[in-house]
């Protein structure tokens, strides 16, 4: 009789084991996902000066105000090297318009809408620390200046204007209009 209780332990203890220690077919161990990387450079969260923030990912584009987030244009884009299209359309107008980007450095973008003012695009993510547009427009300003300083004078010619105008998505304003 004291078998019967033993080999029902023994039973037990073995299907217990096996339940732990065996996998379970077609499931893989689960493992903690990580953040995907992006896909392309362009892939991430770009803003501009006044702080509208312009979404990239796989193909789709979309811009939103920096204030409410609300979205002031979709589209899609492609990439040609470091060369950007986007075609978009404006939510709050209902017009379609076609701007063209070059990547000029990871963090940088400079855009020329096919209507209205030429403007830039930076990536935070990647930037570096404390950049903004405002400090681009001034080294720029501050290169262009030095290149065409005589070399044996030491006054710094007039500033010049800021290189980095506006664009306003949703139509109200100077600037261009999408």
């Amino acid at each position: 009789m004291k078998t019967i209780p033993i080999l029902t332990l023994v039973c037990c203890t073995v299907l217990a084991a096996s339940c732990t220690t065996t996998p379970q077919s077609g499931r893989l161990p689960s493992t903690p996902s990580a953040p995907q990387a992006p896909v392309s450079a362009v892939d991430g969260e770009w803003r501009d000066k006044d702080g509208i923030i312009s979404r990239f990912a796989g193909g789709r584009f979309e811009t939103l105000s920096a204030d409410s987030n609300t979205t002031l244009a979709i589209g899609t884009y492609t990439e040609t090297g470091n060369l950007i299209e986007i075609e978009l359309t404006s939510v709050l107008r209902r017009t379609q318009s076609r701007v063209n980007c070059a990547l000029v450095a990871p963090y940088l973008m400079n855009c020329t809408p096919s209507q209205g003012a030429k403007f830039s695009l930076y990536k935070p993510s990647m930037a570096p620390v404390g950049f903004t547009l405002p400090d681009l427009s001034q080294q720029v300003a501050s290169a262009q200046s030095s290149q065409t300083m005589p070399a044996n004078t030491m006054t710094p010619p007039a500033s010049m204007p800021a290189a980095t105008p506006s664009v306003n998505f949703s139509g109200a304003g100077t600037g261009g209009s999408f």
